[in-house]
């Protein structure tokens, strides 16, 4: 991996980063503490099984306040004391099956979420830039296009997709409403399927497979065809720091959104993501198929010609290279091993640009 000098970059900024007990964000936190960043969090509580406890987060945070995003009088009160100078904006609600059973939530949290957070940060004058973190559901798929690039129509018809579609189109109103002759600079990331350690969310491929390895129970799938872009969340990180990065040191060339996902070689289907936990488990997994009435694309496959091509971005981790760093950190899980020594050399192995 090329040296980006993103450990001497994000060393000593005052960054905050909504939704940091979740899966996506614990990391990104972590790995920000370890750049040496000043790290503030605005979150609700973490599970008591999580990354976040796991790998114990909060003890090197400068402070987290346990709120939600949806709450915008303490969200402004904590934005006013921390002054932040970047904001990574990744708290939402993420589930496809729950934005079903609640669909007001979703939206409420999703969309109006992050318009308390724009409405808010448009007058601060500390700030440099904000990255926000939508999805690559946030395209309209009826399972007709081969890909999706970043000019490609915003929608959905599940409930979560277009929650995600108007956080995008909320983002371009504010940057060019509010942000256009500002120094501040805001993009928006959609990326593909997140896999790695540390995620026990329920309904979530990964974390499914290791409760049914732990448990001995057969692993319920529901579309186990479905094809998706498999990336794991240290490329993520890596794509966020890099455009947050290049945002802010170029004002006005890369403040727009931007798709962020693997190579098409990556693009796997759940079966084959199931048959290689499989593999490295060497435990017998038993499946049961339950189809679902509620509708989820078939296909999600993400051109990321433009990230290839303007910000030098690729995968370095092949799918078996992702999974197997996925299966390494659950399985010391299991074996009860402590997991922020464990975490942390993980990610320094994988940054070790950054850190020598």
């Amino acid at each position: 991996m090329e040296d980006l000098g993103l450990k001497s970059f994000y060393s000593n900024k005052k960054i905050l980063i909504t939704g940091n007990t979740g899966f996506k964000g614990s990391w990104l936190s972590l790995i920000l503490q370890q750049m040496g960043a000043e790290v503030y969090g605005f979150s609700l509580k973490p599970k008591k099984i999580s990354n976040y406890i796991l790998s114990d987060v909060e003890k090197e945070e400068k402070e987290t306040l346990f709120a939600d995003i949806k709450n915008k009088k303490k969200l402004l009160d904590f934005v006013s004391k921390v002054k932040p100078e970047i904001v990574f904006h990744l708290a939402a609600q993420p589930f496809v099956k729950e934005s079903y059973i609640n669909p007001y939530k979703t939206y409420e949290t999703n969309v109006l979420g992050t318009v308390n957070l724009l409405d808010i940060l448009k007058d601060f004058s500390s700030l440099q830039g904000i990255l926000i973190v939508t999805s690559d559901k946030c395209y309209f798929n009826n399972d007709t296009e081969s890909f999706f690039n970043e000019d490609s129509r915003l929608g959905g018809i599940d409930p979560y997709s277009s929650s995600k579609a108007c956080q995008e189109i909320v983002t371009e109103s504010f940057r060019k409403a509010f942000f256009s002759s500002s120094i501040v600079q805001i993009g928006s990331v959609r990326a593909g399927n997140v896999i790695g350690g540390g995620d026990f969310a329920k309904d979530r491929i990964v974390p499914d497979i290791v409760r049914s390895i732990k448990s001995k129970k057969p692993l319920v799938l529901r579309n186990p065809n479905n094809t998706r872009p498999w990336q794991h969340v240290f490329e993520v990180i890596v794509g966020y720091l890099k455009i947050t990065k290049l945002m802010i040191e170029n004002p006005g060339n890369y403040d727009q959104s931007w798709n962020l996902g693997p190579d098409q070689s990556l693009n796997k289907s759940v079966k084959d993501l199931v048959e290689k936990f499989h593999f490295l488990s060497k435990k017998n997994l038993s499946v049961k198929i339950q189809q679902s009435s509620l509708h989820e694309s078939s296909n999600l496959s993400l051109d990321t010609s433009k990230i290839s091509r303007l910000i030098k971005y690729k995968n370095v981790l092949n799918f078996e290279e992702s999974v197997h760093l996925t299966y390494e950190w659950y399985k010391n899980y299991i074996e009860n091993k402590k997991m922020k020594f464990f975490s942390i050399n993980q990610f320094r192995d994988f940054f070790k640009e950054y850190f020598n």
